[in-house]
Parts: C-alpha cells; structure tokens; sequence
C-alpha cells in the first residue's frame, strides 16, 4: 500500500504536468495585439474596420444597438491606442461613434459619411505602419 504522502505527491505532480501541457496547448493569448504576435499591425487595422463594419450593419438592421458588438469594438479601440499613433487613434473614435449610431441617419447620407471616415482612418493607418 502507498503512503498517503506518497500519493498526494503523485496527484499534484499529474496536475503540475497536465496544467502545463493545456497551458502550452491553448498558445498565447485571444487574438489581441498583444496576444497573438503573428497579428501585423495591417491585420489588425483590418480586424478592426471589418468589425467595426459589421456592426455598422447589424445596428442598421436591427434598429438597435448591439451592446456585446460595441464592447468588442471599444477593446480594440483601446488596443488601438496602445499600439498606434495618435492620428490613427483619432481616426478609429469616430468609425466606432458611427458603428454605435450609424442607424440614426438616411441610408444614403450614412454610407458617405462611412466612406469619409473609413478613408481618414486608411489614411493615417497607413501613414503610421
């Protein structure tokens, strides 16, 4: 028969090695910046705009705004600021204020105004990668 100190080493050594072996599984992070370092800073401008897109689209069908969208879009905005310049920073607030209101305005006047906002970000994106 084992002693009992003997198998309680046992146990918290199989969990030292399966914690480990999940932890080297699951890989660095959730698809951040900072998380994923294979994420290039184009790429993550373009996660941004496409979210930032889609939930444009989402607010206009629905006539709502959607709350989780919005969250995920003011992570990246934060993430933004972080990673970016200034002038790229100021550029994504107001694509994230027309994502959260874009369903207010005339179908029309909204994609102009989308197109508009969506250049100066391209602009001062590229300017600063």
């Amino acid at each position: 028969m084992l002693p009992a100190w003997l198998f309680v080493f046992f146990c918290l050594f199989l969990t030292a090695i399966i914690l480990v072996r999940t932890s080297l599984r699951s890989g660095p992070g959730t698809g951040s910046y900072y998380g994923n370092p294979n994420l290039t800073r184009e790429s993550f401008y373009e996660e941004f705009l496409n979210q930032v897109e889609f939930t444009a689209i989402k607010t206009r069908e629905n006539n709502s705004i959607p709350v989780d969208d919005i969250k995920e879009l003011h992570f990246k905005l934060d993430e933004i600021k972080l990673i970016a310049s200034d002038n790229v920073y100021q550029a994504a607030k107001p694509l994230l204020q027309y994502a959260a209101t874009g369903h207010r305005s005339t179908p029309n006047n909204a994609f102009d105004d989308f197109s508009q906002l969506k250049k100066k970000f391209l602009e001062a994106a590229s300017k600063d990668v």
